[in-house]
């Protein structure tokens, strides 16, 4: 959500229709998630993956992101 790239994938998916649930890949912070869920509107649920050591730092930050999130999923290869 921070980067040029992420903010196109958002203003593509607004373009698409809201969706149900999304999967966020490489959350390190909770501001991410509240962009992501300001930009999408009420009803898409977040489901963050932690993927790197920052992230895992911040993850009880993560959890109580609260909004729209849904769950943290954890990178099984990481």
């Amino acid at each position: 959500a921070g980067t040029r790239e992420g903010r196109d994938d958002l203003a593509a998916l607004g373009e698409l229709g809201r969706p149900l649930s999304l999967l966020l890949r490489k959350v390190a912070a909770a501001e991410d998630l509240h962009t992501v869920g300001t930009r999408l509107g009420a009803g898409t649920r977040l489901i963050a993956i932690v993927e790197t050591a920052l992230g895992l730092s911040r993850g009880e930050a993560l959890a109580h992101a609260g909004g729209a999130l849904a769950g943290l999923l954890f990178g099984p290869g990481d």
